[in-house]
């Protein structure tokens, strides 16, 4: 069983990076870490039904799919959520 070893998301690569030197800032960091979700979704798909219909090698890379696929969009939603209730606090600021 081979393990891949664990790497930089969207978001995370970005953060490190100023926006001139990576051209596009937040608005591609953004884009691109949804692709990179949705990619991870439509592995999961497969996976899943490859499991389904008994044409899967291995059990467990289709469960390792599976589970990356919802913590990528769990940590998705957690980051929305706070970038909505950050954009909410700056908006009740007072000048």
């Amino acid at each position: 069983m081979r393990i891949e070893p664990i790497g930089e998301m969207g978001l995370q690569a970005a953060a490190g990076t100023p926006a001139k030197e990576k051209g596009g800032g937040f608005a591609k960091a953004l884009k691109e870490t949804v692709e990179e979700v949705n990619a991870l979704q439509v592995q999961a798909d497969v996976e899943a039904q490859r499991l389904a219909t008994g044409q899967a090698e291995n059990i467990h890379d289709a469960v390792l799919a599976i589970e990356k696929a919802a913590l990528a969009l769990e940590l998705t939603i957690q980051v929305t959520k706070k970038a909505v209730e950050a954009y909410q606090e700056i908006h009740r600021i007072q000048v």
